[in-house]
């Protein structure tokens, strides 16, 4: 006969061993293994499941703090510089970069127009009809591959000289270099006598100012007056600005005082520059050797401020 059941057991459900079901648990302890059973911690698949249970919540734990970030940063709104104040201290290289650029593609556009324009003009402050001045060696150098006339300004009789200086017999096209150079002058000389230039559409205009400034007569003031009257002259011509010469003895400060305003006015109005300066200082041996005086520069430094143009402008040299 079919065993009866009793109250404490039910159809299908299995019926629980007289020892509590430790008879049991030795049995799967026996059958899988140390591994798998620890006394104290229960059926292996307890463990697995706690660990599971473990996982799932340290998962919800990243979801929740992820949320909560994305939250302050909704409430907060992009992080950027609102002013230049903000911006980090990396930031004026970064506006020195951007500004040396802009002259840099200004130098580089002078001399493009170098190459197809007919005309130009040299401003100075120096002795525009000795032989032996950068302008004069810098146009021997653009003969090379073209005829190159030079027009040099009379201080004397305040004109420009009937006869002209011609160099080279390239097939290239021919330029005219109208040199108003005024011993002992500085910018605002140009000024007044611009309009004394009879060229008509220059392409290119070189200003040589600083040696004859002083601390009461600013330099950047009178190249800033130079600039208005180019401008006001021939319109959006290129202009380059040269950096001196240094000088020695007396002048030595002002010229290096002069040499630093310019740069950094310059700098400030992204207008380009070629550094003669730096090209006499890095130069061997001391800086005299390079100068006929205090101020002006001898045969050998003439012809060092010519390279350095024509590094900038052409041809190369």
């Amino acid at each position: 006969m079919p065993a009866q059941l009793t109250g404490q057991e039910s159809a299908g459900s299995p019926s629980v061993p007289a020892d509590g079901g430790r008879s049991r648990l030795r049995h799967e302890r026996d059958r899988l293994g140390s591994r798998a059973y620890r006394p104290g911690m229960g059926m292996w698949g307890r463990q697995s499941l706690r660990r599971r249970s473990t996982l799932r919540d340290l998962g919800a734990v990243l979801v929740l703090l992820v949320a909560l970030a994305a939250v302050t940063y909704a409430a907060a709104g992009p992080r950027g510089p609102s002013s230049v104040d903000d911006l980090p201290d990396s930031t004026p290289s970064t506006v020195r970069s951007t500004t040396a650029a802009t002259a840099e593609e200004s130098l580089a556009s002078a001399r493009k127009t170098l190459r197809t324009t007919s005309s130009m003009v040299v401003l100075s402050d120096s002795k525009g009809t000795d032989p032996s001045t950068w302008v004069v060696q810098w146009a021997r150098m653009l003969a090379i591959d073209r005829r190159v006339a030079i027009r040099t300004w009379e201080p004397v009789e305040q004109k420009f000289a009937a006869r002209r200086t011609v160099f080279g017999r390239g097939l290239g096209h021919r330029l005219v270099i109208w040199s108003m150079a005024q011993p002992g002058s500085t910018a605002d000389f140009s000024v007044i006598r611009l309009p004394l230039i009879p060229a008509a559409n220059p392409g290119l205009v070189v200003l040589d100012y600083g040696r004859n400034n002083s601390a009461d007569h600013r330099i950047t003031g009178s190249l800033a007056r130079a600039r208005e009257a180019v401008q006001a002259r021939w319109g959006e011509v290129a202009q380059v600005f040269l950096l001196q010469n240094p000088g020695a003895g007396k002048f030595a400060a002002l010229q290096e005082d002069n040499v630093a305003a310019l740069r950094a006015w310059a700098a400030k109005e992204e207008l380009p520059v070629i550094d003669v300066w730096s090209a006499f200082e890095e130069a061997p041996g001391p800086t005299s050797l390079l100068l006929a005086d205090e101020e002006n520069p001898n045969e050998a430094g003439s012809r060092r401020w010519a390279q350095v143009v024509a590094r900038a402008l052409g041809p190369a040299a």
